[in-house]
C-alpha cells in the first residue's frame, strides 16, 4: 500500500533532501510509525494544528493525540524526536572536529561528568584526525564494560577508518587503568592491527584525573606484543 508514493518520496529525499518543505520531511519521518499507511494527511493534520514543526517536536503526547489519527505510539515516536532534537540543540560541550589529546581530555571530561556507569567509546578517524564516527556501549553492571568486538569490526568495515581512539570512564575515582582495561586495549590493539587501523590511544577519565595509555607509553608496549605478526609467531613457536 503506498509504495509508489513512498518509493517517489523517499528517492527526493536521497537526492535532493533540502529541496522537502516541512509537511514532506514530517510524512517521511512518520513512515516509521506507520509503516503501511499514508502519512501525508497526518503530517498535513500536525502542522495544521500546531503551525510548524519546532511546535510539533515541543507538543506533548496527550496534546498530539487530539490530532486526527495520531494513537499513542505515534504521538510517543513524535515526542521522543524531538526530546533527541532537544538535546542535541541544547549540547554545551561539542565533539572536537579534529583529535588531540589535550582538546578530547577536556571533552571527555565533560561528556562524562554526569554519568554514574561505566561508558565506553571508539571514535574512528580519517588521515587528517577529523572525528568521522563514534560508538558506545555500557551495560547493566556499574563498573565494568565489556566489548562488543563483532560490532566494532562491522562499524570498522562501515566506517574505513585510518584510525581509531578508544576512550572511558572510571566512576571509582580511579583513573589508573584496571587489568580488565588492559585487557580491552590489547583485543583493540590486535583488532585494530588485523584491520589495518592506527591505534591511537585509549584515555580513561575520572571527574578530576586523565589516563592516557599513549603518553604512558602502555600502548606502545601493548601495540608491540599484540598484532599479528606477534601471534603468528607465538603459534609458529609452538605457543598454541
Amino acid at each position: 500500500m503506498h509504495e509508489g508514493h513512498r518509493k517517489r518520496m523517499l528517492e527526493k529525499l536521497t537526492g535532493a533532501g533540502n529541496s522537502l518543505n516541512d509537511h514532506e520531511l514530517l510524512e517521511i519521518l512518520l513512515y516509521n510509525a506507520y509503516p503501511r499507511i499514508n502519512t501525508n494527511s497526518i503530517a498535513h493534520e500536525l502542522l495544521a494544528t500546531f503551525g510548524t514543526l519546532d511546535a510539533v517536536f515541543s507538543a506533548d503526547i496527550p496534546s498530539l493525540m487530539h490530532v486526527k489519527n495520531v494513537g499513542i505510539n505515534c504521538a510517543s515516536y513524535i515526542n521522543v524526536c524531538g526530546k533527541v532534537l532537544q538535546l542535541s540543540q541544547k549540547r554545551d560541550n561539542p565533539l572536537p572536529k579534529l583529535y588531540n589529546f589535550y582538546d578530547f581530555k577536556n571533552y571527555l571530561s565533560e561528556r562524562f561528568k554526569t554519568i554514574n556507569t561505566e561508558e565506553f567509546i571508539i571514535f574512528f578517524l580519517d588521515k587528517r584526525h577529523k572525528i568521522i564516527n563514534e560508538w558506545s556501549c555500557s551495560n547493566s553492571d556499574d563498573t565494568i564494560v565489556m566489548l562488543d568486538i563483532k560490532s566494532i569490526t562491522k562499524l570498522m568495515a562501515i566506517n574505513r577508518p585510518y584510525s581509531l581512539v578508544a576512550a572511558h570512564n572510571h566512576i571509582s575515582g580511579n583513573e589508573q587503568p584496571t587489568p580488565n582495561d588492559d585487557n580491552a586495549t590489547k583485543r583493540l590493539a590486535l583488532l585494530c592491527n588485523i584491520n589495518n587501523v592506527l591505534f591511537y590511544d585509549h584515555i580513561i577519565t575520572t571527574n578530576e584525573k586523565t589516563f592516557s595509555y599513549c603518553i604512558s607509553g602502555k600502548l606502545n608496549e601493548i601495540n608491540k606484543n599484540y598484532n599479528i605478526d606477534s601471534i603468528s609467531k607465538f603459534i609458529n613457536d609452538g605457543g598454541i
